[in-house]
Formats: C-alpha cells, structure tokens, sequence
C-alpha cells in the first residue's frame, strides 16, 4: 500500500481525500493548517495532521516514510513543496494551471528517479 501525503484539505483535496480512499489502494496522511478543514473530513482511514507548509524543515519531515505527496494547495506553495518532495526523494503531483510554477517544478524534478 502506497503512503500518501496530500497537502491541503479544502474543496479540492476533499475530492482527492474521497478518491484515494474510495480505492483501498492508498495510505493517507492530510495536512492542514486549518484544523477545522482536517475535522470537516470525516474519515477514520486518513491521518490527519496540522501542518504550516512555510516552514521547510517541518515540511520535509512531514514528508518522511511516505512514498508520494500530492499538493492541493495554492500554486504559489507549490514550489516549496515540490523541492522538499525532490528532497525527500518523494514522487510529486499538484494540480496548478499557473505556468510558471509549472515550469519550475519540471526544472526541480529534471533528472529525478520517475519509477513508482
């Protein structure tokens, strides 16, 4: 079972939360820095865990044992949390339409293991 990190619980990682739940095929850890977004996901199968994804260190350690961290955050977090992911030696996934964010998440994951 694949070990999940899904960084923000509002509308958009509810529906993750629900997806990835739904398949049995994932253990999921969510963080939030709003406890009450973390409440409002009413799972027994998630951990929950609240998290300020401003400060690096916390972020990489919220990052260890896990094989893969998904950002639902605003995109300009994203940056932030795809280099601790490369960091981590963890896979990324966020879902930002903003090009240049994407743009340098590809610069940061240039060369790195792709297998999973």
């Amino acid at each position: 079972m694949e070990k999940i990190l899904l960084l923000g619980a509002g509308k958009i990682g509810a529906a993750i939360i629900e997806l990835l739940c739904s398949s049995g095929d994932y253990e999921l850890a969510v963080a939030d820095r709003d406890q009450e977004l973390l409440d409002a996901a009413r799972r027994d199968d998630i951990e929950r865990l609240a998290a300020d994804v401003h400060d690096g260190a916390a972020l990489r350690e919220l990052m260890q044992g896990r094989d893969a961290v998904i950002s639902a955050l605003p995109f300009y977090l994203n940056i932030g949390v795809a280099e601790a992911a490369r960091a981590c030696g963890l896979h990324y996934f966020d879902l930002t339409e903003d090009v240049e964010t994407m743009h340098k998440v590809r610069q940061i994951a240039d060369g790195a293991d792709t297998a999973f």
